[in-house]
């Protein structure tokens, strides 16, 4: 998965350094997963309604 990701900030010209990162996909889901683990049962749900399309969570809300 490749991004754009900020890493710093040039004061003289007052914007960020920017890099294109290419993240391997086991990196990705690692990530993913330690994020979506941080939160609660229902923020989980939730952020992944609002942010996964067309998903199917099989569980009651």
């Amino acid at each position: 998965m490749k991004i754009e990701i900020p890493i710093s900030w040039d004061w003289h010209k007052q914007e960020e350094g920017e890099v294109i990162v290419d993240i391997p996909e086991s990196k990705c889901k690692e990530i993913v997963r330690h994020f979506l683990m941080k939160k609660d049962y229902h923020l989980r749900r939730e952020w992944l309604v609002e942010n996964v399309p067309e998903i199917n969570l099989n569980v009651p809300v």
